[in-house]
C-alpha cells in the first residue's frame, strides 16, 4: 500500500518536527498497512522552498534511521509542489521533486487560481502524471466540483485525503471527497499526514495508490 503524500521528512515544513515524530509516524504507518510512503514536504508555496538536494539528503537520512529503528517501511522523495507563476521552469530545472514521472500538485486552499487547468495541461505534455492533492478541501472547488470532473476526464489523478472521508474537515469536505472517490476510478486516497498524535496522522487508506514506481 502506498501513501503518495506523506509530511514525515523531520524539519522541513509544517510536518514532522522532529526525527522521533518521524519515527512514531513511519510505524503508525506500518500499522495501518502502508508499506510505501512518499515523502512529500512542501515546495515553492512561499514559505518552505525545500530544493531537490535538500529532500533527497532528508530522504537519505530518514530510510539509515528506519533501519536502525528496524520499522519496515520504505521511503522515497517526492514533494508537494505549490501552483507558483515559475512552476514549468522548476520542472524543466529538475527542481519541482516529479517521482516516477508524477507531479503532485496543490492549489491555493482558497481558490481556483486563473490558468490552472492549462498549466495542468503544459505538464501533461512534459509527459507527467499531474496528482492534484486534495481536491475535495479547495475552496474553489467545493463551489465549483465540475472543475474536478474535467480534470479527472483528462487524465489528473484525485488524491483524496483520508481525513476527508472521516469527516475531520466537516461534512461538506467529507460529501465532495465521497463523490469524488465514488465518480472517478483515479481517484485515490492518502494520508497528508503531519504528525504522530492527534489530527493528520498515518492511517489505513481506502483506495490506496498505485504510483508513482
Amino acid at each position: 500500500m502506498i501513501d503518495l503524500h506523506c509530511h514525515i521528512l523531520p524539519g522541513l515544513d509544517d510536518g514532522s518536527s522532529s526525527l522521533d515524530e518521524s519515527l512514531a509516524m513511519a510505524r503508525l504507518a506500518v500499522a495501518a498497512g502502508i508499506t510505501t510512503v512518499v515523502c512529500t514536504p512542501h515546495q515553492f508555496d512561499g514559505r518552505y522552498d525545500n530544493p531537490r538536494a535538500k529532500i533527497l539528503a532528508a530522504v537519505d537520512a530518514l530510510r539509515a534511521e528506519l533501519g536502525r529503528a528496524a520499522i519496515p517501511l520504505e521511503v522515497r522523495p517526492g514533494g508537494e509542489v505549490h501552483l507558483h507563476p515559475e512552476l514549468l521552469d522548476r520542472v524543466d530545472s529538475g527542481e519541482a521533486m516529479t517521482p516516477g514521472g508524477t507531479i503532485l500538485l496543490e492549489l491555493p486552499h482558497h481558490a481556483i487560481p486563473p490558468g490552472t487547468a492549462e498549466t495542468i495541461f503544459a505538464l501533461q505534455l512534459k509527459k507527467l502524471t499531474v496528482v492534484l492533492a486534495h481536491p475535495e478541501r479547495n475552496r474553489g472547488i467545493l463551489r465549483k466540483p465540475g472543475f474536478a470532473d474535467e480534470l479527472a476526464a483528462r487524465g489528473v489523478i484525485l488524491q483524496i485525503t483520508e481525513d476527508s472521508l472521516q469527516g475531520e474537515f466537516g461534512p461538506e469536505v467529507r460529501k465532495l471527497g465521497e463523490r469524488l472517490l465514488a465518480k472517478h476510478a483515479s481517484a485515490v486516497t492518502a494520508t497528508d499526514a503531519h504528525r504522530a498524535q492527534g489530527h493528520r496522522i498515518p492511517r489505513a487508506l481506502s483506495r490506496a495508490a498505485t504510483v508513482p514506481r
